[in-house]
């Protein structure tokens, strides 16, 4: 049975499918915290629009993607703050800006959770796809406004959020890329979730969250529960 929060979503994402992109195409971000549920409400945004009108290209961008590479990081001393506004590559995402607007092809290089860096050796091409799903920490941020048709913030229990952070760590394996073991792992993705991935939200990625188009609410098990329309007040 199809759930009424769904209902709510579709009826928003529809009229965006019926409209008839020319040169720049139709642009929905996704917005929320580290390991909220982004990238995997995006490949369901995406399927849903596929089974609505499978005649449509829908590609799904991800904003870690316009990040800086970590040896860059580094030799600006703000490997510490991976994530904040600061640590992307801003002249790639005003080439991105500019190629869409201008209805021109880009390639952009891909981040790999499992290295944690950008690899340079996958590039991905962006040829005219008819909807893009943008989805990030900074995918609502003004360097994106001119391209944005509708932004959807992701909302999760904060303790959930950090569960779920957690185990994308243990999943990624990460203590083995660090040399570490889980025990030792532990407190230090503790520590980098409170100085790091939570400062970053409440600072850089909650404000955004007034100016979202569509609330969406997520319970332990990532199932919608809620689904609010229309921007909130400030």
């Amino acid at each position: 049975m199809v759930k009424k929060e769904e209902i709510i979503l579709a009826s928003e994402i529809v009229p965006l499918i019926a409209r008839k992109a020319e040169v720049t195409p139709i642009v929905l971000s996704v917005n929320g915290n580290v390991a909220s549920g982004k990238s995997t409400f995006a490949k369901r945004i995406k399927e849903m629009i596929e089974k609505l009108d499978n005649n449509k290209e829908v590609c799904v961008i991800t904003t870690d993607d316009f990040l800086l590479s970590n040896q860059q990081l580094h030799e600006m001393n703000l490997f510490v703050d991976k994530g904040f506004p600061n640590t992307y590559n801003y002249e790639l995402i005003n080439r991105f800006v500019n190629a869409l607007l201008s209805g021109e092809d880009i390639l952009i290089p891909q981040y790999d959770h499992k290295i944690n860096d950008i690899d340079f050796t996958k590039r991905k091409l962006i040829n005219h796809p008819d909807i893009i799903i943008l989805e990030g920490l900074i995918s609502s941020r003004k360097e994106f406004s001119q391209i944005i048709n509708k932004s959807i913030f992701i909302n999760v229990n904060e303790k959930d959020n950090y569960e779920w952070y957690l185990r994308r760590c243990l999943d990624l394996n990460l203590p083995a890329l660090y040399d570490l073991s889980v025990t030792d792992f532990l407190p230090i993705a503790k520590r980098n979730w409170k100085l790091t991935n939570w400062r970053n939200f409440i600072d850089n990625v909650l404000p955004l969250r007034s100016k979202a188009d569509i609330q969406v609410y997520l319970d332990h098990n990532h199932q919608i529960w809620k689904v609010e329309v229309g921007t909130m007040s400030t």
